[in-house]
């Protein structure tokens, strides 16, 4: 549509937002350990919602990218945290699939 990607776009439904957020906490937490610096998730919550911060271009996950210092200290880079687009299914939109495979 020659526009740039909303969130809309990817997900629908109600509770989206905190079920992404949830997912998104579980994964960081799986991935990065004692790494991560992440007292309370919710500071991180308009991060995980903004298509800005997704990549898409994994055919099994969605991607998320934090930005230094953001989950974890500065020193550790921008970490990255994956959800896979099967945990994502009930959330996701009719267009979903098109859009990640570009079709």
């Amino acid at each position: 549509e020659e526009r740039w990607l909303e969130a809309s776009d990817i997900f629908t439904g109600k509770g989206w937002q905190k079920a992404l957020l949830d997912m998104v906490v579980a994964a960081a937490r799986e991935e990065h350990g004692d790494d991560l610096m992440l007292d309370d998730p919710t500071y991180i919550s308009d991060s995980v919602i903004d298509p800005t911060r997704w990549d898409l271009s994994s055919n099994y996950d969605l991607i998320f990218q934090f930005r230094p210092y953001e989950i974890a200290a500065y020193a550790y880079g921008a970490p990255t945290t994956r959800i896979s687009w099967r945990a994502l299914e009930k959330y996701l939109s009719d267009e979903a699939w098109s859009i990640r495979s570009g079709y």
